[in-house]
């Protein structure tokens, strides 16, 4: 039995125009980056400046790593119009710091990031007169079995940018070649680093480390962070773009070893409505398999649901997919603009009522319109001090209505165990989906 058609194909695409995956380095990313003039010339401007760690911070969903991405991406042509020489450091998954791991762990992981990021363009570098000490004894090295654990770990790194084999032509005879170990290997990259920033303009591999806000849930995160000040941040040949949400990236710079020694983070706050319609053609345009090709959600419809769930592109992607994967194809086709927009607000509309159905208690009036102040108004997260936004003459008054939301699961909303500090009260998922149900309280 054959398999079947799929939807997008019966649609006109060759997959889903509203994929909640990063968008990815390269031309087609570069297209499809949006309404982000102000934070990209943000980015760049650091790069030329010589800023060696750039930090971007932003709410879920709204599109850092993808920003992070093709910044990297862009810088990388300039040396092309004989300008700066930036090597964006690619890998198949983000560099993210990991809770069990050591700062020597995470060290040998950027340089695996590095490594690849130098033998993927190696013939880029030579062409333009960069000498690369002992990169064809390495390439052998890594060829043979005692170099099978970076060989491992570069790898990973080169297929995300284009399968190159890391024997790259050379003879793979292991006995030519020497031996290496981690000292060694970083020496030897440090020097490469240095040959491309020997000029007197900022240089170097751009590094992205995202989702930041994941040392929040590390028990020694603050000692972790500040231990990589040094020996990977401030590495010579080496510029960062750390991404973070939940105000991560401003307090890990607030430590007492970090403060002072990074800039301030660049916001990134979500999309205006106003590119909404825009992202969603450039989307489909790169997408489209046939000139007759129909959005099972209209330009029009996303940008209301993308209003409505508090501006979280991310979250209004994966309704948007969700919707188009589960819908009657040919009664889609069958039918005319306004059945269409009914049908997806028909399922808008059973998403919500199903996620308050599961809710233990259902909220109060006052406690409604506190979320619903959140999500439209306030893009879904804010500080406690925002009381009055929401009609407060205090904090106390708001806290009480965040924490009942925070009990049937609406609200996230913590303090710093040790010190008390403030947390960000940013609405859920499920918090998120009950305002597109029917029910008003």
């Amino acid at each position: 039995m054959p398999a079947p058609i799929s939807s997008w194909t019966k649609l006109g695409y060759s997959s889903t125009p509203y994929s909640t995956a990063q968008i990815p380095s390269g031309e087609r990313g570069e297209k499809l980056l949006i309404g982000r003039a102000v934070e990209m010339e943000q980015i760049h401007r650091k790069l030329v400046n010589g800023v060696n760690l750039i930090a971007i911070e932003g709410d879920y969903g709204v599109g850092k790593s993808s920003l992070a991405t093709v910044a990297a991406y862009e810088a990388s042509r300039w040396h092309l119009e004989g300008d700066n020489l930036f090597i964006p450091a690619i890998g198949m998954e983000a560099l993210e710091l990991q809770e069990d791991e050591s700062p020597d762990s995470f060290k040998k992981r950027v340089y695996y990031r590095i490594a690849a990021a130098f033998i993927s363009n190696e013939a880029m570098l030579k062409s333009n007169n960069f000498e690369l000490k002992q990169m064809d004894s390495f390439a052998r090295w890594l060829n043979g079995p005692s170099g099978s654990g970076w060989s491992a770990g570069i790898g990973a790194s080169l297929a995300a940018i284009g399968g190159f084999n890391l024997n790259l032509g050379r003879s793979s005879g292991v006995n030519s070649a020497p031996g290496f170990n981690d000292s060694g290997i970083y020496t030897m990259i440090d020097s490469w680093l240095a040959e491309i920033s020997r000029g007197n303009r900022p240089a170097g591999v751009i590094c992205v480390l995202d989702n930041l806000e994941n040392l929040r849930h590390f028990k020694n995160a603050e000692r972790l962070f500040e231990s990589l000040r040094d020996g990977v941040f401030r590495r010579p040949g080496v510029v960062w773009i750390v991404c973070g949400a939940e105000g991560m990236v401003t307090e890990s710079f607030s430590s007492r070893k970090i403060f002072g020694t990074f800039h301030p983070a660049i916001d990134v706050p979500p999309l205006n409505s106003n590119d909404i319609p825009r992202v969603i053609e450039a989307r489909a345009e790169s997408l489209k398999t046939r000139a007759d090709a129909e959005l099972p959600v209209s330009t029009s419809a996303f940008g209301r649901l993308y209003e409505a769930t508090g501006h979280n592109l991310r979250f209004a992607f994966g309704l948007a997919d969700s919707y188009a994967s589960s819908m009657d194809v040919e009664k889609f086709l069958g039918s005319s603009v306004d059945d269409r927009e009914l049908m997806f607000q028909g399922y808008l509309t059973r998403r919500g009522d199903d996620e308050l159905s599961k809710l233990r208690k259902n909220p109060t009036k006052a406690d409604w319109k506190v979320l619903k102040t959140l999500v439209t108004k306030l893009s879904g997260v804010c500080s406690p001090s925002s009381s009055s936004e929401f009609g407060y003459s205090d904090m106390p008054q708001l806290i009480v209505r965040v924490k009942a939301l925070r009990n049937v699961g609406l609200v996230t909303y913590e303090t710093d165990e040790e010190d008390g500090r403030r947390r960000l009260i940013s609405a859920t998922a499920v918090g998120r989906l009950v305002l597109l149900g029917s029910r008003e309280f």
